[in-house]
């Protein structure tokens, strides 16, 4: 959002685990603080990739400037395919991933994505297992729900939002 992106789509697979689908909706509540924001959703199976469900969307006139993916690895492959197609990341569309995994140094561009704090979360959950062996009155507490900061890794794929005609060309190229 702070690089002028109000045209979002979230990208993700058919089978969404639960963290995926509260990924969404972070994400979707997070970019609907800004009116002028439109936030949609390609979904497609990983079996069949992402060329066809990107076609699918951009043929019903939607035009992105930034594609926000489940995890580093759907941007990984989602920045492949736009490349093939002739799209240019970060200057038709910006990619984001989410994990940064190992992977998303060894891209090119290489990958913005969100960090998590998997080690804070580790440590709590090891912390609330021990204090509800340690005690029988722990032990009848409701879940426990508890919320980290996530980092925004900053890398190449992303870009000030621009006008750019890639879907144009996209189904152009491809019909």
């Amino acid at each position: 959002l702070k690089l002028g992106h109000r045209s979002m789509a979230f990208v993700h697979g058919s089978a969404t685990p639960m963290g995926r689908v509260e990924r969404f909706r972070g994400f979707r509540d997070g970019a609907s603080t800004h009116d002028d924001t439109q936030i949609d959703d390609i979904v497609f199976d990983e079996s069949e990739g992402f060329r066809s469900a990107l076609l699918r969307y951009l043929q019903s006139g939607r035009k992105p400037t930034a594609l926000f993916c489940a995890h580093d690895g759907i941007a990984i492959s989602v920045i492949s395919e736009l490349l093939r197609l002739g799209v240019r990341v970060p200057e038709d569309v910006s990619v984001v991933g989410f994990n940064d995994f190992a992977s998303a140094m060894h891209v090119s561009p290489r990958l913005t994505t969100v960090r998590t704090p998997q080690v804070e979360m580790g440590a709590a959950m090891i912390r609330c297992i021990a204090e509800r062996l340690a005690s029988a009155e722990a032990r009848n507490r409701p879940p426990m729900r508890l919320a980290l900061v996530a980092d925004l890794i900053e890398r190449e794929s992303t870009l000030k939002a621009r006008k750019s005609d890639w879907s144009s060309r996209v189904l152009s190229a491809t019909s």
